[in-house]
């Protein structure tokens, strides 16, 4: 479990992830090196702050790593977008991810230098 901190040292966001070795329905599609991200979590008062994304970011690095070459993201949603977008569309519930041009990977992430 990773866990985010504000100052004051009270959590703000959470994560689940284990790998690289994860056994999981996933792993006989990602290999033996695979890993997984799952049910991220930010405090409703600290949304919206890039604090999720962040989250899953650091656990991509740490999964990195540790060796794992193929990882599954699972349960995240940026609220905030998806409620409004699926308000609009006449849905209760969200569910429509962010836009991809609001998702940013630190550059050694996305294949950079």
């Amino acid at each position: 479990m990773l866990f985010a901190r504000v100052s004051a040292g009270n959590i703000a966001g959470t994560l689940l992830l284990h790998g690289p070795g994860a056994k999981t329905v996933f792993a006989p599609m990602l290999g033996p090196a695979s890993g997984i991200i799952g049910c991220v979590g930010v405090a409703p008062p600290r949304q919206g702050q890039g604090i999720g994304t962040a989250l899953v970011v650091r656990a991509s690095e740490i999964l990195r790593d540790a060796g794992t070459r193929n990882c599954h993201i699972g349960w995240t949603v940026r609220e905030t977008f998806s409620a409004a977008r699926a308000t609009s569309r006449g849905h209760d519930t969200p569910s429509s991810p962010a836009p991809p041009d609001r998702l940013r990977l630190p550059q050694q992430l996305a294949g950079g230098a």
